[in-house]
């Protein structure tokens, strides 16, 4: 399923305005770290943007990928790395 889920992102293709990257990288999102397709998307492009942080209440907490980390707010300890990261 994840295979053919994996096909059809990249058969999407074919009439996306977005570069082929992205969906290429949220397919390997899909397949090998088990991401639902629309949280890879989010994913991928936070990494092809060159974020380095993605604030997600529904994705792992400290999850690290392609330069990207997760940071959930409502996690023991998220207010407060979010506070450090903007210097309050």
């Amino acid at each position: 399923m994840k295979k053919r889920t994996k096909k059809l992102l990249l058969c999407w293709l074919t009439w996306s305005a977005r570069p082929q990257r992205t969906e290429e990288s949220a397919g390997d999102l899909v397949t090998d770290h088990h991401l639902n397709i629309w949280d890879a998307m989010i994913f991928a492009a936070a990494a092809e943007a060159g974020c380095d942080v993605l604030l997600s209440e529904d994705m792992q907490d400290g999850f690290l990928w392609g330069g990207v980390r997760v940071i959930s707010p409502f996690q023991p300890g998220g207010w407060a790395q979010l506070q450090a990261l903007v210097g309050e």
